[in-house]
């Protein structure tokens, strides 16, 4: 009786400490948001576990809906956004498949992409999704979900804002979780770049 007892003591203390979020974030002060005008926005990287033809497509659908529908209409008109899709259909017109490339030779291919990006680009905003995990620990399931952001000045070549946001959640979601961290950025970018544009 007393073991079940201490059973049920560690299972509600283990609710107890249901999720944490933690966030830490530089911006250069230096950098005058006023001048990019066109904006790279790109899915790095996602964690080895899942890149399995469902969690991976999951994860990239809410970059694109996200970037389509929370970043683009809610700049200001001289504000251009471009993504890897941009860049894909400027090389298709062109007569290269880029995701083909990628296929076969992955190093020229980037080398046509990172070409891209410096030849119509002012700014790079990476996401790279560190964590992404659903785990058994104890007597319950932990969802994890770590994102890197890095936002570099394409004329400088110097990183001019870094964050990483991790969180988790017991009985949590780590895609919906993925998806929350991705709001929040791009809500505080939206913000940053309207409060400094100049028509």
């Amino acid at each position: 009786m007393l073991k079940r007892i201490l059973c049920l003591v560690v299972f509600l203390i283990g609710l107890a400490a249901t999720a944490s979020a933690s966030e830490e974030e530089w911006i250069s002060r230096s950098f005058d948001f006023s001048k990019p005008q066109r904006i790279f926005i790109m899915l790095n990287s996602v964690p080895p576990n899942i890149r399995n033809g469902i969690t991976d497509n999951r994860v990239t659908d809410i970059f694109y809906a996200d970037v389509a529908e929370k970043v683009a209409p809610k700049l200001t008109g001289h504000h251009k956004i471009l993504t890897y899709i941009d860049a894909a259909n400027f090389m298709r017109n062109n007569g290269i498949d880029l995701p083909q490339l990628f296929k076969t030779n992955p190093q020229e291919a980037n080398k046509l992409l990172v070409n891209f990006i410096v030849a119509n680009c002012d700014l790079v905003v990476s996401l790279n999704l560190l964590k992404h995990d659903y785990v058994m620990e104890g007597y319950y399931p932990v969802a994890y979900a770590y994102v890197y952001f890095e936002v570099v000045d394409m004329h400088s070549g110097n990183k001019i804002w870094t964050k990483v946001d991790s969180r988790f959640k017991n009985y949590g979601d780590p895609t919906g979780m993925y998806s929350r961290i991705l709001d929040k950025f791009f809500s505080d970018f939206v913000k940053k770049l309207s409060k400094n544009s100049k028509p």
